[in-house]
């Protein structure tokens, strides 16, 4: 908290300049959908009503606006009613008396609620959508644009989602992070003291590669590996001094001296 005149004024000044940017929006927005709502008011009554009807409970709405000050008009306007292809002339009294007028006034005015509910209801989802789509391009305007570079974060997720919009994701993941696709026949590094979660690693890319089927060669010092995963169906030990070694011959691996050479 400050109390610094100068802080009060920066503030004040950012305030004001914002609420006369939200109210320019906002000006623009409900103009726009007072505009629409008539437009759709005016669609539905058009479906619902036909013509003559609409004019003859305009008339009837009209007169019943005016009936308080009836009185006081010495020359009583007379109305054109038509009926189907005839013409009625009524004052203010017959046309709020008459069955069929009444029942043009009550018609419209059922007709203009239900047009008035289904347009409030448009207009209402209509201005969460362009809040949304106004509000999804401000963030992404005040987001930072990497032009090039690295970027160096601690977050696993804001990695996999660069990786997954740059397309470069692949399905094999190492805790929240997947790796890059088409890597798992390159190079992996895993350094650490025991109990570190070196073997877990591995451990976590043998379940994805039998999940794959990929063809695997595990070089397993210590056994765990065949404890955990070896299937006489389809693995195969590659050890002279196991039981269950396939039928091969370590010697014939090499026949010439070159190959010797290329083993060692």
């Amino acid at each position: 908290m400050s109390f610094n005149a100068k802080d009060m004024t920066q503030g004040g000044q950012i305030a004001s300049m914002r609420i006369r940017m939200f109210s320019q929006i906002a000006n623009i927005i409900f103009y726009c959908l007072f505009i629409f709502f008539w437009i759709l008011v005016g669609l539905v009554l058009w479906v619902k009503i036909s013509w003559q009807t609409f004019v003859n409970g305009c008339i009837y709405w009209w007169c019943t606006t005016l009936e308080g000050m009836r009185d006081l008009i010495k020359s009583q306007p007379v109305y054109e009613i038509r009926y189907y292809g005839q013409t009625f002339r009524m004052n203010a009294a017959q046309v709020l008396q008459d069955k069929y007028t009444v029942w043009c006034g009550e018609q419209l005015w059922s007709a203009f609620v239900l047009a008035a509910c289904v347009a409030l209801v448009v207009c209402l989802m209509t201005f969460f959508v362009v809040t949304w789509i106004l509000g999804r391009q401000g963030k992404q305007q005040s987001e930072d644009d990497v032009t090039g570079g690295r970027q160096l974060t601690d977050n696993p997720k804001d990695v996999a989602r660069m990786l997954k919009k740059d397309g470069k994701a692949s399905d094999i993941r190492i805790g929240d992070l997947p790796i890059i696709k088409d890597s798992e026949i390159q190079n992996f590094l895993l350094h650490g003291t025991v109990s570190t979660g070196k073997s877990e690693v591995i451990r976590r890319l043998a379940n994805y590669t039998r999940q794959r089927g990929d063809m695997v060669v595990i070089y397993d010092r210590s056994g765990e590996f065949v404890k955990s995963y070896y299937d006489p169906s389809i693995d195969k030990i590659l050890n002279p001094c196991d039981a269950r070694c396939a039928a091969w011959d370590l010697w014939r691996e090499c026949l010439t001296l070159p190959d010797f050479d290329n083993a060692a």
